[in-house]
């Protein structure tokens, strides 16, 4: 569950009439500082670490996301990139 900066309130409630399990802990671990992951309409996206380098983004369907080194403002200028080494002719003649 996402948490926002500050005090948050996270509530245990039982859903029998027994009452709930005994909650020992609590873990919260804190998403990388490193990266910053936006959607396309430049909201900020829910994600989350799963370990080797990898993240899982929460992406609703038809949307994209731009992930990219936090702190950082990438160019987002869409152009033709230059062709660095000339490859053999593809595609309808």
């Amino acid at each position: 569950m996402p948490l926002v900066a500050g005090t948050n309130t996270i509530r245990a409630t039982a859903t029998t009439a027994d009452g709930g399990p005994n909650l020992d802990s609590l873990d919260v671990v804190p998403q990388s500082a490193a990266v910053s992951v936006m959607l396309d309409d430049g909201t900020a996206a829910s994600w989350r670490e799963v370990g080797g380098g990898v993240l899982e983004i929460d992406l609703p369907r038809g949307r994209e996301a731009l992930v990219h080194a936090a702190g950082s403002e990438p160019d987002l200028v869409v152009a033709p990139v230059a062709i660095s080494k000339p490859g053999p002719a593809w595609g309808l003649p």
